[in-house]
């Protein structure tokens, strides 16, 4: 007699850890963006999500210190850095999600706070960077009108320095052409001063700017 042997294998799919976590998901807010530089963006500020400077960040925000999941370790920046959870799904149409592992009832605290040390931190960034900006355009402005001023005086003085004889035309000619290469310079400095004026006006107008990553969806705490 043949004994014939059926081995059935069950699989089992477990949904993916961030859907029994209470998760936070940011969105990429630039919809022009090109698939391969999206993609990017999104590897990059993952990593800024999990930097020491963000965690240790979110670790000083009001009520994180106290939450049970944290006492009475040695190295909470250390426990953060290992079970927070920074996903980029495939399909996930340029999105971020993350959750906190192994926290417990405090896991939607823990992430919400690192969320927003994330996006305080870029926001900071970016006003940091728009009043370097403003600041520089500022300085090349003043340079610029220095020399404009400069290329202003050295034509009014040019028939002082290089005094012509009317009956030398040689000499005449070469002082027209001295003139008006100073006053080609007074023109692209004049054009410079105005196009500076305009870059100081937009970037005082703009104002703030927004991060580029947006919050979808706070973690919830589960009750």
């Amino acid at each position: 007699m043949i004994h014939t042997c059926v081995v059935v294998t069950v699989l089992m799919f477990a949904p993916p850890p961030a859907e029994r976590q209470p998760t936070a998901v940011l969105v990429d807010s630039l919809s022009g963006a090109q698939k391969e530089d999206r993609d990017s963006f999104l590897r990059e500020q993952s990593e800024t999500i999990r930097s020491d400077p963000v965690l240790r960040a979110a670790l000083r925000r009001p009520g994180v210190a106290g939450l049970r999941a944290l006492r009475g370790l040695p190295d909470p920046l250390a426990w953060l850095r290992e079970n927070l959870q920074v996903d980029v799904p495939k399909d996930g149409g340029g999105a971020i999600r993350i959750w906190v592992r192994g926290g417990g009832a405090d896991g939607a605290v823990l992430t919400n706070a690192v969320v927003d040390a994330y996006l305080e931190g870029i926001a900071a960034a970016l006003r940091r960077r728009g009043e370097n900006l403003l600041a520089e355009l500022i300085k090349s402005r003043a340079r610029c009108a220095e020399d404009l001023e400069s290329h202003r005086r050295r034509l009014r003085q040019l028939p002082a320095l290089n005094p012509v004889k009317p009956e030398d035309a040689k000499l005449q000619k070469l002082l027209e052409l001295e003139k008006a290469r100073w006053t080609e310079a007074i023109k692209g400095a004049e054009a410079g001063l105005q196009a500076l004026e305009w870059q100081i006006q937009s970037v005082r107008a703009e104002g703030e700017t927004p991060p580029r990553l947006k919050l979808k969806q706070r973690a919830r705490i589960s009750r």
